[in-house]
Order: structure tokens, then C-alpha cells, then sequence
């Protein structure tokens, strides 16, 4: 959480929240707690999380791991589209391949703008309704199964995994003082 941190990564998949700030509030809680990364693509005409997906899997999935490490959390879901099978053919080859404490559930669901947001997402898993709910509480609080979640997109995630290989230093060699680091962007 302290190279996170010292990076300054803040969130990739819309809001733009210190992510730092989202691990330590989550393993302050000191409960079982929940990772969904989130490959809804909730960005208008973005393939980004699509792409990291597909094509760097165990990127995110490293990633995915250092975060329930940080906040001891006791599972881990993939929530990916319907109607991407490559992105589903990767993950579930990179899970097979992997010999984790943690397991993988891959679930597919609705992608787009709304219901890739991130209580619309819980939503979908706990109900089958891909609908947002902006009362409280948030997901951090009371995510799936009531349970304090950590939901972040895939990319937030693989930036997670390239910061602690190479260290929030690295990160910042990139980006602005107040926005430090890359971002993925589709065209």
C-alpha cells in the first residue's frame, strides 16, 4: 500500500480516486474482504481493459493478488463482458497455468458505461441486476455479500503488479506531478 502510495496511482477506470487511499481504507476494515477486477470497459468505445485481458492476463492477475495481499482479502472474481470469448479463453488459460493460494472465478456479464459501474457490477453478481446504487454504503463498506469489497479495473490493476516490480519512482518517470504514471487509451 506504501509504494502504491508513493506512486501517486490514482484510479483508471473513470473516477480518477487515489488508489492508495482505497487499500488502506480496505485493510483497516481487518475483515474478509473481496477483489473483483473489473473488465467491464466502462469508458465509451474503450478496449483498454479488453486488451490487458486478453493479451496480459497474468499482468492483471498479479496485480489482482498483490491488492488481496494488501487488504487480506480471501477471493478474488474477474468480472469480463459478455460476447469476449478470446478475453475468456485467456483468462482461463492463465488461471490454469497458475499455482496461486488464490482462485479465480471468471464471471461474465453486462459491459457499458452504466452497468460497468462499480455497485452496478456487485449488483450483477449479487443479483443479476447490472444497476447502480448511489446511497450508501459504498462497496469498501458493504460490497457482494456484505462483505467490504475492492472493486478496481483491470488496468488500475496491472499498474498495481509494474509499480512493485519496478517501484513508484519508475511510476512517476511518467505523467504530471498531480496525474503521475501512463495510461492506456484507445483510439
Amino acid at each position: 500500500i506504501e509504494l502504491v502510495h508513493r506512486s501517486g496511482l490514482r484510479g483508471r477506470g473513470g473516477a480518477d480516486f487515489p488508489t492508495a487511499t482505497k487499500l488502506r481504507t480496505l485493510a483497516e476494515r481487518r475483515r474478509a474482504t473481496t477483489v473483483i477486477v473489473n473488465g467491464s470497459e466502462t469508458e465509451p468505445a474503450s478496449t483498454k481493459d479488453r486488451m490487458l485481458l486478453a493479451r496480459l492476463p497474468h499482468l492483471v492477475l498479479d496485480g489482482a493478488i498483490l491488492a488481496a495481499e494488501a487488504i487480506g482479502a480471501s477471493e478474488i472474481l474477474v468480472k469480463i463482458g459478455d460476447g469476449t470469448p478470446a478475453v475468456q479463453r485467456a483468462l482461463e488459460g492463465a488461471v490454469a497455468v497458475r499455482e496461486e493460494e488464490f482462485s479465480f472465478d471468471v464471471i461474465t456479464g453486462p459491459e457499458g458505461y452504466v452497468t460497468g459501474e462499480e455497485t452496478a457490477v456487485i449488483q450483477w453478481m449479487a443479483r443479476g441486476v447490472p444497476k447502480p446504487v448511489f446511497t450508501p454504503p459504498r462497496p469498501f463498506e458493504k460490497g457482494l455479500r456484505g462483505r467490504p469489497t475492492l472493486i478496481q479495473n483491470a488496468e488500475t490493476l496491472a499498474q498495481i503488479a509494474l509499480i512493485a516490480r519496478f517501484g513508484p519512482d519508475w511510476f512517476r518517470e511518467l505523467g504530471s506531478a498531480a496525474d503521475p504514471g501512463s495510461a492506456l487509451v484507445t483510439i
